[in-house]
């Protein structure tokens, strides 16, 4: 049976909490399950020490995987069954469900030419592939949630596969919607779909790029 319990009058008042500063609303990257994502260093912003540009951009390792990708992509995808988007597509699955995509792959059979608008897409896509994390939230989540959290969210909106690239471990995390999670270095093949594969660690040594040298 529940006891009211009545509070002393000489208990000491708790200390003040400062009040968090609201934050803009153009400092947020997603909202999943209610939680809204902010962009890695946004405290930066509201402390008046970087700018809006200065945490938004992708650094070049990251816009060099995005540049393969898309070229790969565009050549190999089979465009007249898929649609691809890129460059933060946003999402609108529900309310409080708003993410954003750097690669989104939707089958033509359920988002038609008329579900292309200004707004937001309202579906989940088919397969969705992100570089980086790059977020944090007030309640300072860590990475590992955040992953679990927004792919589960996908899963349960009708995605079937999450691709999830790390620059600083050189690593690629595969994610099916019906099997386990599979973690690979990157210099592995990895399918998208139908076949189309990709390999980032390839690309990189084909450029004569030195991931470890520039950490």
């Amino acid at each position: 049976m529940a006891t009211d319990i009545a509070l002393s009058p000489l208990a000491e008042p708790l200390p003040h909490q400062p009040e968090r500063q609201p934050v803009p609303d153009r400092l947020v990257r997603e909202e999943i399950d209610g939680i809204r994502f902010y962009y890695k260093g946004y405290k930066n912003v509201l402390s008046g020490k970087k700018s809006i540009k200065e945490i938004m951009g992708s650094s070049g390792i990251q816009s060099l995987i995005g540049t393969y990708l898309t070229g790969l992509f565009f050549g190999k995808i089979n465009r007249s069954h898929y649609w691809l988007f890129t460059n933060e597509v946003g999402g609108h699955l529900e309310t409080g469900n708003n993410p954003s995509f750097d690669f989104a792959i939707y089958d033509k059979s359920v988002v038609k030419p008329s579900d292309i608008t200004f707004r937001y897409l309202r579906f989940a896509p088919k397969i969705a592939i992100e570089i980086e994390t790059d977020v944090e939230t007030e309640e300072n989540l860590s990475e590992q949630e955040y992953i679990y959290r927004k792919t589960a969210n996908l899963f349960q909106h009708g995605t079937e596969k999450v691709i999830w690239v790390f620059t600083r471990t050189q690593q690629v995390t595969v994610i099916n919607a019906l099997s386990d999670w599979t973690t690979h270095p990157w210099h592995t093949n990895i399918e998208v779909l139908d076949g189309v594969h990709f390999n980032i660690g390839q690309y990189l040594d084909e450029e004569g790029v030195d991931v470890r040298a520039a950490l």
